[in-house]
């Protein structure tokens, strides 16, 4: 019975890359070229301290907080071009659906991934917003896991110092963290767990802004006008 149900989950996992990969090759996210160019211009010239892009606010302090994702997009693109990319970024939705359906069992787990995927395709495109999704899936699975104690506990800091340079909801992930580390020491009574959420939150200082990431998603957390006018906000 596990046998039938592991090789189409695979199928279904499979057609989910190819229609993702389609997807993305066939429509552009107008954000994709300015990020490109963001990504060129941080290896040729370093981080930058204002938008260099900008004509009507040359010197407003620039906080890019996807700026290593940026790096990444636009190293991809210029190697292997946008349908490279675009199966990389499909690579990263696929893994995402399975990681947060692995653990349904029986017949209702292609049910769940066919509701998972129906969601977040949506919101798919070439983006640095679905690597939030993945590091979501990838905090979760680690947190439910019967492994946790032994080993992905350990790792979670690195996910969030990776995170905090890559895309913003990484305070998304705290709270998702800390809402589980508060639940779990009410049992426990373990100074561990809370030992390793204080280092989770102070290595997403760790980047080319430091604190500035922070007070840039408080500042734009707060703007209403941004979440009124900004689509996929």
């Amino acid at each position: 019975m596990e046998r039938p149900i592991r090789m189409t989950r695979f199928i279904v996992l499979l057609l989910l890359f190819f229609i993702c990969w389609i997807l993305a090759s066939i429509s552009v996210d107008p954000d994709f070229g300015w990020r490109v160019q963001i990504g060129k211009y941080v290896l040729h010239h370093g981080i930058p301290a204002a938008d260099p892009y900008s004509y009507t606010m040359p010197s407003f302090r620039f906080v890019d907080h996807e700026w290593l994702t940026h790096v990444v997009m636009y190293s991809v693109y210029t190697i292997g071009g946008y349908k490279v990319l675009a199966i990389l970024i499909a690579g990263v939705y696929t893994a995402t659906v399975a990681l947060i359906t692995r653990q349904f069992k029986g017949y209702w787990l292609i049910s769940h991934i066919l509701l998972v995927a129906m969601v977040l395709l949506h919101y798919f495109a070439v983006k640095p917003q679905v690597l939030a999704w993945l590091y979501t899936a990838l905090l979760i699975n680690a947190l439910i896991s019967a492994r946790w104690r032994y080993i992905y506990r350990y790792q979670i800091p690195f996910l969030f110092l990776l995170w905090a340079n890559t895309h913003a909801s990484f305070v998304y992930g705290l709270g998702v963290y800390a809402v589980w580390v508060a639940t779990d020491y009410k049992k426990t009574k373990s100074k561990s767990e809370v030992l390793l959420f204080l280092i989770s939150v102070s290595v997403t200082f760790i980047s080319p802004y430091t604190w500035r990431i922070w007070e840039e998603i408080v500042r734009t957390g707060s703007d209403a006008r941004l979440r009124l006018y900004v689509q996929e906000w």
